[in-house]
């Protein structure tokens, strides 16, 4: 999966040169297509969530997201019951 290359990335410490992948994102998440929506935050956004903080420092992720990116990680965050440090 895609999620797991931008994973590993991440793991290594901020990836700067992986802007334009969640600008991309971004632009899905607002879109009007809700099942590309969903699977664009459930398969991708997921998938960095499950990994942070264990192998992803939470600043190297929650600084490239934008603003419907960050709505979905706070929500996940609610429901998984933790506060992603610099994400609130």
């Amino acid at each position: 999966m895609f999620s797991h290359y931008v994973a590993e990335r991440l793991a290594q410490g901020p990836a700067p040169d992986l802007r334009r992948v969640f600008q991309y994102v971004e632009t899905k998440l607002t879109g009007d297509n809700y099942e590309l929506d969903n699977a664009f935050a459930t398969c991708f956004l997921e998938n960095l969530m499950n990994r942070v903080p264990g192998s992803i420092a939470p600043a190297s992720l929650v600084s490239l997201l934008g603003p419907k990116a960050r709505e979905f990680c706070r929500g996940y965050d609610e429901w998984c019951g933790i506060r992603t440090e610099g994400l609130w």
